[in-house]
Order: C-alpha cells, then sequence, then structure tokens
C-alpha cells in the first residue's frame, strides 16, 4: 500500500478510538469488511448527529420566537386588564358624580317647594281645582301639538334627508328646502319636456331614414332585376375563349388576371363562381368597348350593397340611440311622477302643518284667557276669611317639607360616605390587581431568562459540534487530497473516498503474507495533529 493511504488509514483510526486510553501494547489494525462498515457506520452516525443538531437549533429558534409571542401577548393581556381597572374608577365617579346631581336636583326641588309654598297660600280649593284642570288641559293640548309638530317636522327632515335634501329640523330650513325641491322640480320638468321634443324630433329622423332605406331597396331589386337580365344576354367573346376549355386551370388563372386588371373590387368576385366571373368579366369588357357614357350596372351593384348596408348600419345605430333615449325619457317619466308625487305629499303635509299651527295658536288664546279668569278670581278670592285656614295649612306643610330637607341631608351623608367606601375598596382592589400582574410578569420574565439561557447554552455546544464535526470533515479531506471547499456535497464525496481507501487497504491486508503492525501514536500527538489541521477551518459550520 501506499505510503500516504497508509498514513490517512493510522489517522482515520486514531480519530476514531481517539476516546479509548492509550495501551502499552502495539494493537493490530483490522481492515476487515465489518471495521470497514463499522467506521462508515461511526461517519454516518456523525453526520446525521450534525443534521439532528441543526434541525435542534432550528426548533430552539422557533421556541425562542413563540416565547416572544407569549411575552408580547402577556403585555397586552395587562394593559388590557389596566384599562378595564382604569374604566372601572372612571364608572364609580360618574356614579358618584350623578349622585351628587341627585342630590343638587333634590335641594332645588325643594327650594321651588318653598317658594311654592308662598304662592298657594293665597289660593282657593275650589278656584285651585278649576284652574288645574284648565291647565292640564291646556298643558296637554299644548304638549300635544308640540309632539305633532315636532314629528311632522322630523318626518319632514328624514324624508327629505333620505332623498339626498340635507336638512334639519327647524322650520325655516325646512321651508328653504321645500323651496329648493319645487325649484329642482320644475327644472326637471322643463329638461323632461325638452327630452320629448327631441325624442319626437328623433322618431321624425327615424321615420326619414326607414323611407330612405325602403327607396335604396326598391332601387337594389330593380338593380338585381337589371343583372339578373344581362346575364342571360349572348356573349359576343366566347369565340375567343374556346381555346381555354381544355384546362380549368389555366381558366382560372386567365380569370384571376383579368379580374386583377379589372377597376372593381376583389370581395366582388369571391361569392362568385367560374361561369359568373367569366360572364361578368365579358360583360364589363363588352361594355368597356362599346362607347357608351352610363356607367356599368355590374360596376354599381357592389357600390350600392356597400352603401345599403351601411345605411343599414346607421339605421341599426339609430334604433339603438332611440332605445337608449327612450329609456331616459321612461326613468325621466318615472322621476318626474315621483317628484310631482312628493311635491302633493309636501303641499298635504305644509295644509297639515298650517291646520296644526292655527290649532295651536286658538288653544294659546284659550289658555290665555283661562288664565285671566283665575287670575281675577284670585284677587276676588283674597280678602276672604279662609286665608287663616290655610296660612295655617300652609305652615304645617313648611314643617313638613323642613322634616323631609333633613331626612334628604341625612340620605346625602350617608350616600357620600359610601362613595367614599366604594372608592377606598375600588383603590385596594386596584393595588392588589397591580401587584399580582408584576409578580405574574416578574415571575414569567425569570422563566424566560433561564429558557434563554438554557437555549443558549445549547446552542452553543451544537455550535461547538457543528465545528468538531466540520474540522474532522476537513481533516478527512486534506488527508484524502482533496479540496473540501471545492466541492458540491463534500460529505458524501468524503464517504466514497474513505470506502474506497478501506476497500484498496482491506485487499492489500489479504493479499500480504506477513501481519502490518502499524506503531502506536500518543493521544498528545494526535491532539496536537488536529489542532493544527483545525485551526485554518475555525469558525465554519456545517451546510
Amino acid at each position: 500500500m501506499d505510503e500516504r493511504y497508509k498514513n490517512l488509514v493510522d489517522w482515520m483510526h486514531v480519530i476514531v478510538t481517539s476516546t479509548k486510553p492509550p495501551s502499552s501494547t502495539q494493537e493490530e489494525y483490522d481492515f476487515s469488511n465489518d471495521a470497514v462498515q463499522r467506521l462508515k457506520t461511526e461517519i454516518a452516525s456523525s453526520i446525521t448527529q450534525s443534521r439532528e443538531n441543526a434541525v435542534l437549533i432550528e426548533e430552539l429558534n422557533d421556541n425562542i420566537s413563540s416565547k416572544d409571542l407569549q411575552i408580547s401577548h402577556l403585555k397586552s393581556v395587562i394593559s388590557q386588564l389596566s384599562s378595564r381597572g382604569i374604566r372601572r374608577l372612571e364608572d364609580n365617579f360618574e356614579e358618584a358624580q350623578r349622585e351628587s346631581e341627585t342630590m343638587n336636583a333634590t335641594r332645588i326641588e325643594n327650594s321651588s317647594l318653598k317658594k311654592r309654598l308662598n304662592y298657594l297660600e293665597l289660593q282657593l280649593e275650589e278656584a285651585r281645582n278649576q284652574l288645574c284642570q284648565y291647565e292640564e288641559k291646556s298643558s296637554r293640548e299644548k304638549v300635544d301639538a308640540l309632539k305633532v309638530n315636532i314629528n311632522f317636522r322630523q318626518s319632514l327632515s328624514n324624508l327629505l334627508n333620505h332623498s339626498a335634501w340635507v336638512c334639519s329640523d327647524s322650520e325655516e330650513e325646512i321651508l328653504e328646502v321645500i323651496r329648493r325641491v319645487l325649484t329642482a322640480l320644475t327644472n326637471k320638468a322643463e329638461a323632461c319636456s325638452r327630452l320629448q321634443i327631441q325624442s319626437s324630433e328623433l322618431a321624425s329622423q327615424l321615420a326619414e331614414s326607414e323611407r330612405k332605406f325602403e327607396h335604396l331597396e326598391n332601387e337594389l331589386l330593380t338593380l338585381r332585376a337589371k343583372q339578373c337580365r344581362s346575364l342571360t344576354k349572348s356573349v359576343e367573346f366566347l369565340d375567343r375563349t374556346t381555346y381555354l376549355d381544355d384546362s380549368h386551370e389555366r381558366l382560372l388563372q386567365f380569370l384571376r388576371q383579368l379580374e386583377n386588371r379589372l377597376p372593381v373590387d376583389q370581395s366582388v368576385f369571391d361569392e362568385m363562381s367560374v361561369a359568373d366571373r367569366r360572364n361578368f368579366i365579358l360583360d364589363y369588357v363588352s361594355k368597356a368597348c362599346t362607347p357608351s357614357p352610363a356607367k356599368s350596372e355590374s360596376e354599381l351593384a357592389p357600390r350600392l350593397h356597400k352603401r345599403v348596408q351601411r345605411l343599414q348600419d346607421d339605421l341599426v345605430s339609430r334604433d339603438l340611440q332611440l332605445k337608449t333615449w327612450q329609456n331616459k325619457v321612461a326613468k325621466l317619466e318615472e322621476q318626474l311622477v315621483l317628484a310631482r308625487k312628493g311635491e302633493a305629499e309636501a303641499v298635504e303635509k305644509q295644509t297639515l302643518a298650517e291646520q296644526r299651527a292655527n290649532r295651536l295658536k286658538k288653544n294659546e288664546m284659550e289658555t290665555n284667557r283661562l288664565k285671566n279668569e283665575a287670575l281675577q278670581l284670585k284677587l276676588q278670592l283674597k280678602d276672604k276669611k279662609d286665608a287663616k285656614e290655610r296660612l295655617e295649612e300652609s305652615t304645617q306643610r313648611v314643617l313638613q317639607l323642613e322634616e323631609s330637607v333633613r331626612n334628604l341631608e341625612e340620605l346625602k351623608l350617608r350616600q357620600a360616605n359610601r362613595i367614599g367606601e366604594l372608592i377606598t375598596c375600588l383603590e385596594t382592589e386596584k393595588a392588589a390587581t397591580t401587584k399580582k400582574l408584576r409578580q405574574q410578569e416578574e415571575e414569567q420574565r425569570e422563566r424566560f431568562n433561564t429558557e434563554l439561557r438554557e437555549v443558549n447554552q445549547m446552542l452553543d455546544e451544537l455550535r461547538t459540534e457543528s465545528e468538531e464535526l466540520h474540522n474532522f470533515r476537513d481533516i478527512v479531506g486534506r488527508l484524502l487530497g482533496m479540496r473540501v471547499d471545492d466541492l458540491d456535497e463534500p460529505s458524501k464525496e468524503i464517504l466514497h473516498g474513505v470506502e474506497k481507501l478501506l476497500k484498496e487497504s482491506g485487499s492489500n491486508s489479504l493479499h500480504r503474507s506477513t501481519t502490518f503492525i502499524p506503531r502506536s501514536i500518543s493521544p498528545r500527538r494526535v491532539a496536537r495533529g488536529s489542532s493544527a489541521r483545525m485551526g485554518s477551518t475555525h469558525g465554519k459550520f456545517i451546510k
């Protein structure tokens, strides 16, 4: 065996059995198939381990990203909990403010009741009953009228807003918008009348075009009849073309040449048969030879045909345009009908509103009259003797109201104490929740930091293992005489080289008669050599 391969085998054996303690006695190298297979499996296991380590690195990166997502979720949960606590506090403060407002309202009501007591001292029971009845009637009628007026204005504004007219509940704006609607309706009516005039003009134009079309059809029929009659005429130049009957190809070629020479559109000849072409060309030549100033009928036929087609296309386009105008006119008529309906409804609602306003004015006049009568009754009843009794009753009522005021003040104090207790409870709950959240956040942070440290340690170990495997691959490749950087798949090619080398070494050992006893290599020397070779490839990973 070559000296270079022998040294490579020595190095491979030393690297594989580097974990074993050095023995004093020299061992014999075994180059059997089992040893080769064992070495193969060890190299394959090292490569698979490196791949598994790469997969573990990816899994650890995924775990880190999932932990980051969990941390962000916990932060969002903490922010939500804090916002909920703030909302609860705000709700409680709003309840306290509402209660204080109710207390102020009760105070205002008490003061108004005191004022009313001074006013009720001068009233009689009979006059008060009558006045209350009249006032209730007038107030009901007023409220009903106001409600009806408000509902009417609201319905009008909603109707106008629904029909793309921006309007509020005020009467002035409603009247202004109705004026604008009426002007728009008049404009639309004028536009509809203009469109009707245009549609009538288009209908007259269409009738004229139809008459022209009928006239052209009659002309076309006469021309076709003339053409059919002209085809039955005798051909003067048949004797000149008898020599072309032997070959149909020659006849066709000659006809094509003649067609190209004639000043006629070539699309006319596409729909004709050979006999028709021949007859047409002969007629054209005969007419060209005869001194006739009129144009050929065969020359006028295609032009008339084209003109008829163009007129038909114009008629179809005008029909389509007329249909579109008719659809537009129908739509405008529908809009006009709807606008007229809306105008009629608006007029009806306006009349109803005027009637209700008149009723309101009448009710106000009646209420004013009743108030004047009540005032007169009050002035008449001031000098009567029952004033003293009513004064006593009013004093009793004042005492009752004072007692009610005291009770209300006690209620106010109790509610204020309750509000203070609620505020303290809320503050304690808020502090406890914030403390719990902070503790949970610190625990999760510590847990995450420990997991992150473990992951970093595992990553460092995997990096060192991958570096060692990469260096081992570079050493083996260099010993085999390969350039590892230039290889596409270095691991597979190195394995093939090692297998080839081990097969060669095994075959050489079988052919030998004497056993090969290698010299023992100390582990210190192996480490020194491997470190010297690993220094050049430091910092690279397995791809």
